[in-house]
């Protein structure tokens, strides 16, 4: 009789009626079920006999949607959206029992709605599926009258969707020495190498590299699709970067046209550069040989942390500039350009004058030489 008595507007009168009929009345006065309904707010054992219900839901789901695998044998940015669903879906279970009481046949309508959501409507990913069927699982509560239910359950499940979200453990994680074996499908043409080889195994490391030092476009598209799009906009929003978008992979034409092309800002590239510079692994990633308009501006033997982009009518260099005694982040895009070559002039003049400035500023922080 907990599920009913936690759940229903009158405790006692569902009690009584729980033994006469075998489960709540979802039926009744609505204005008197919904007062009752809200007056719940103001019983603490109520709520927190629902929360502690929906936590160990939690907790249980949990602990069989992360049973121990095998790396070779999944994908992990798939393995993470299922086990969210699950855990997900353990909360729906929660709620169903909480709703259905001891009524049988409220609980099978209820299983038979997430069923149908499952199968028959065509939906992102698993998460998604979740999120779906508990949104039509908060719609029976209000539809019931069971008001104090459907707020509660609401905001316990953002809250769960933000932490699971935002929660180190439950991002992608990937070992630079993971191998992935090229699937020639995937090769693109342009610049890189990788579209001329066999189907090499490369560990995550070497396609990060070969993207870094040779653009190659279909190491970054492997990478692109190891990580997953909406891994990388989840990380770009929570550095403040809204202005930068992942939004095809490369060589993808059609997507361009369609609008979708690849975004961002000077300003946030140095924004990123500078979170990168935390990173002693991915500074030394970005200071392998390559060429760039950037340090065809600098003199011999300054290091640099930078990575080169080019389009049609588009020249982009930005990276770390390790100048004596007064490092800089440097970050030039041209577009709508004619003349591309006019462009990559244009970048690496304010490559040397950037350095120009910078290199001085260590003697004359002021501007004022005194004795030169």
């Amino acid at each position: 009789m907990l599920s009913s008595v936690a759940f229903a507007a009158n405790p006692a009168a569902e009690l009584a009626k729980a033994k006469s009929t075998g489960g709540i009345e979802p039926k009744g006065n609505s204005w008197v079920s919904i007062q009752e309904s809200v007056e719940q707010f103001g019983h603490p054992d109520f709520i927190l006999r629902l929360f502690l219900s929906l936590a160990l839901a939690v907790g249980c789901a949990w602990v069989i949607a992360w049973h121990p695998r095998r790396a070779s044998l999944h994908d992990p940015l798939a393995d993470l959206e299922e086990r969210k669903a699950l855990i997900l879906l353990g909360v729906v279970g929660a709620v169903i029992a909480e709703l259905s009481g001891t009524s049988q046949t409220l609980a099978f309508v209820i299983f038979g709605i997430g069923a149908l959501l499952r199968f028959r409507t065509l939906l992102g990913n698993p998460k998604l599926t979740g999120k779906a069927i508990m949104i039509v699982v908060v719609g029976l509560a209000c539809g019931m009258g069971s008001w104090a239910m459907a707020v509660f359950v609401t905001a316990f499940s953002w809250l769960l969707l933000f932490w699971l979200d935002s929660h180190t453990s439950c991002r992608v994680r990937i070992r630079l020495d993971e191998t992935v074996t090229l699937d020639r499908a995937k090769a693109v043409g342009g610049s890189g190498i990788l579209f001329e080889l066999g189907t090499p195994t490369l560990s995550i490391r070497d396609y990060a590299t070969l993207m870094v030092t040779l653009s190659d476009n279909t190491a970054t598209n492997i990478l692109i699709d190891r990580l997953g799009m909406d891994s990388v906009a989840r990380r770009m929003q929570g550095l403040g970067l809204g202005g930068t978008k992942l939004r095809r992979h490369m060589m993808d034409t059609a997507a361009a046209r369609r609008g979708d092309e690849n975004v961002s800002t000077p300003d946030e590239v140095v924004r990123l550069l500078q979170a990168i510079q935390k990173s002693d692994s991915a500074v030394d990633l970005l200071k392998k040989p390559k060429e760039s308009r950037l340090r065809k501006g600098l003199p011999p033997g300054v290091a640099t942390a930078d990575k080169p982009g080019e389009l049609d009518g588009v020249r982009v260099d930005a990276g770390i500039v390790f100048a004596r005694s007064r490092p800089y982040v440097f970050s030039v895009m041209a577009t709508f350009l004619r003349d591309e070559g006019e462009g990559e002039r244009g970048i690496e003049e304010m490559s040397r004058a950037a350095y120009e400035y910078f290199s001085r500023l260590p003697d004359a922080p002021l501007g004022r030489r005194i004795g030169r």
